[in-house]
């Protein structure tokens, strides 16, 4: 700036007016904001809160258990999809031959709480294997199936609360929750 546009600003009244700004930049000179002190922030003295990692904590309620919920629910989720899920694909290769032989069907998983505030999952998981379509099984083989998922699936310490097989539709429904 030389001295004449420095004259022109010093001259001007403090009313409103448009922002001035630079030549080069064309960015506001003035432009309303309250001016900050550069160096104040650059030492970190400007914040108010201070620079330290602050722990809240509350006496009563579930703050600490809200807090946590992305971590557990990451746990929960990660046990399900890479745990659960391989261990019930993994029984129905086994009892049909391939991968190819069953249809991943519906997967249903509700996030609740518990009376303390703990996360609950609860989760229908559906496969349809066209093999188990038909009339003419016997209950036995079709119980002992069933039943080879579960004792399959149930290393995974997950409440199992229904594994079934519907040979109306050759659903295998598997019932659960963690």
């Amino acid at each position: 700036m030389d001295n004449e546009e420095l004259n022109n600003i010093e001259n001007q009244d403090n009313t409103a007016q448009n922002p001035i700004t630079s030549e080069v930049t064309n960015a506001p000179i003035q432009d309303g904001q309250i001016p900050q002190d550069s160096q104040a922030i650059a030492n970190g003295s400007a914040d108010a809160l201070g620079l330290q990692n602050i722990e809240v904590e509350f006496e009563q309620g579930n703050y600490k258990q809200i807090k946590s919920l992305p971590v557990v629910v990451s746990q929960k989720i990660s046990a399900l999809t890479k745990t659960f899920i391989p261990l019930v694909e993994v029984a129905l290769i086994e009892l049909t031959g391939a991968s190819t032989q069953y249809k991943r069907t519906s997967a249903i998983v509700t996030p609740s709480f518990d009376q303390e505030s703990n996360l609950q999952i609860s989760f229908t998981i559906v496969y349809t294997v066209p093999g188990y379509i038909g009339v003419d099984f016997e209950y036995n083989d079709l119980q002992n199936d069933s039943k080879y998922i579960y004792d399959r699936i149930s290393p995974a310490g997950i409440k199992i609360t229904k594994c079934e097989i519907d040979t109306s539709s050759g659903e295998i429904t598997i019932n659960g929750e963690f």
